[in-house]
């Protein structure tokens, strides 16, 4: 299930699931990870953890994603889920950017 797919359920339901937090509290499951998977020549990790500064810090435990799944703010893990696809479309627009002559 894609994480759009989990926001949309726990909307429908009230709530995250136990599955849900502990998803989002791994950088090898998170919504991070989903475009990593994706995209992993864009999307870089290093040491199970996305290079990206910006990223990093969507998805983190402090008041990223993963902060977002487990208080249960299903508003706010849209809302960060949205700005993790962005920030991966910037940067695959910037990694396949055609070299200039």
């Amino acid at each position: 299930m894609t994480w759009r797919e989990r926001i949309a359920a726990a909307r429908e339901r009230g709530y995250f699931t136990f599955d849900d937090k502990f998803a989002a509290g791994s950088w090898n499951c998170c919504a991070v990870h989903e475009q990593h998977v994706m995209n992993p020549q864009v999307v870089v990790y290093a040491l199970n953890s996305p290079v990206d500064h910006e990223l990093h810090q969507l998805g983190d435990d402090e008041e990223g994603f993963c902060a977002a799944v487990r208080t249960g703010d299903i508003g706010r893990a849209e809302c960060l889920l949205d700005a993790i696809e962005d920030r991966a479309l910037q940067l695959k627009r910037e990694h396949y950017r055609p070299q200039e002559a």
